[in-house]
């Protein structure tokens, strides 16, 4: 066995040369793939967002015939609390305090989240920016100027 020599060595790190049309056939061949895939992709997010779409109204519906249901289930707790309550110091205006207190501490703690959530709404992030931004273009002249 002899060894190659530096130019076969040489020779056989490059790259074969490809011709600029064959090159080219690559690219466009390429471009269809990426545009075939990018159909498929936007066709499948339409019917996907029209089931969804569809579903969106089932599951207003089943929201709405669950909140009869929560609201019992809340008003049983209350009323178990009371009970127990009740049977503990045998008095109904502690077994009435204690279910009121369950239901305002309750109206208490949801406030407070909504107070915490309207905050959003303010979209506290963009405002910053936009403040920074107009801020930016107020000193800018003053800068120019200088």
């Amino acid at each position: 066995m002899t060894e190659p020599t530096e130019q076969e060595a040489a020779g056989a790190r490059l790259p074969p040369t490809v011709s600029p049309a064959a090159e080219l056939q690559a690219v466009l061949d390429w471009l269809r793939q990426a545009s075939a895939t990018g159909s498929a992709y936007s066709r499948l997010f339409a019917l996907e967002l029209r089931l969804a779409l569809g579903d969106s109204g089932r599951l207003l519906v089943v929201g709405l015939l669950m909140l009869p249901v929560a609201l019992l289930a809340w008003i049983g707790l209350g009323i178990l609390l009371a009970w127990l309550v009740y049977q503990y110091s045998q008095s109904v205006t502690f077994a009435l305090v204690a279910f009121f207190l369950l239901q305002v501490t309750t109206l208490v703690i949801l406030a407070l989240a909504c107070k915490r959530y309207v905050k959003s709404f303010s979209f506290p992030a963009t405002r910053r920016h936009l403040n920074a931004l107009l801020t930016e273009i107020r000193d800018e002249p003053q800068s120019a100027e200088r």
